[in-house]
């Protein structure tokens, strides 16, 4: 069993090292590509049309695989100083409420066994040192030549634990790994001006709750800049 006195400070400060380790971290161009030919292979076509995507779900699928491989990077060069397990919960798992499939995306979507139906998703899930980490991405949106930040950003940095993801993440390391507390952290992926928005008083309350910022170099405008970029380089048509 894990239990509530095991586990915090050396988690959270191994976490914030990552998430710090993460954020420094510049793919290269070849890297990139890569990351974007594989949300390319995972994105649904918009209007059922071939060659044609959804600027904000692309750009959400390459910020993810962008932030995961990020963060694998940054876990790979503290060899092994840290405890650090990426994709702790298998395809088809399932808890007493819940069952788990892995996603086009290498993301987790969470079905509820009640309702059978889709309730949420993780975007990311990554275990340091014993403590499990949610990975949230918020890239903000594009639309009619404007650039806003995500909608649910600030909620989410003002009061992590509303995060639909969680409830069935305590639930699966409650019954499959017999935790009987789980200080979930959460990491929250963004642009680096939506990053520079969140006040410093905010932004300590997040971390004192066990979060952490992997902030891009990129702004809001220049990651959407760099999608429609590469759309062109590989000859397709977005629609925002």
């Amino acid at each position: 069993m894990i239990s509530r006195s095991a586990v915090y400070s050396p988690a959270r400060a191994a976490a914030t090292s990552l998430c710090a380790l993460a954020s420094k971290i510049t793919l290269s161009e070849s890297d990139e590509m890569m990351m974007f030919r594989l949300a390319l292979k995972t994105t649904i076509c918009a209007r059922k049309t071939p060659g044609l995507y959804d600027r904000n779900f692309l750009l959400g699928a390459y910020a993810e695989n962008i932030a995961m491989e990020k963060l694998r990077k940054a876990a790979q060069s503290t060899g092994n100083d840290m405890n650090i397990e990426f994709s702790p919960i298998l395809d088809g798992e399932e808890t007493r409420s819940y069952r788990f499939q892995k996603g086009n995306n290498g993301n987790i979507w969470v079905i509820d066994k009640k309702t059978k139906q889709y309730t949420t998703e993780l975007d990311g899930l990554v275990v340091v040192e014993d403590i499990p980490h949610v990975v949230e991405i918020k890239m903000g949106k594009y639309t009619h030549d404007a650039y806003t930040p995500a909608g649910t950003l600030t909620r989410i940095v003002r009061c992590p634990h509303s995060l639909k993801a969680l409830p069935p993440v305590l639930e699966y390391f409650k019954e499959h790994r017999g935790y009987d507390y789980v200080p979930l952290g959460v990491i929250i992926g963004l642009p680096h001006d939506s990053f520079e928005a969140i006040t410093p008083k905010v932004e300590k309350r997040f971390r004192k709750a066990g979060g952490n910022f992997l902030v891009h170099s990129r702004t809001l405008q220049g990651k959407h800049d760099l999608v429609a970029r590469l759309a062109k380089e590989e000859d397709i048509q977005l629609v925002a």
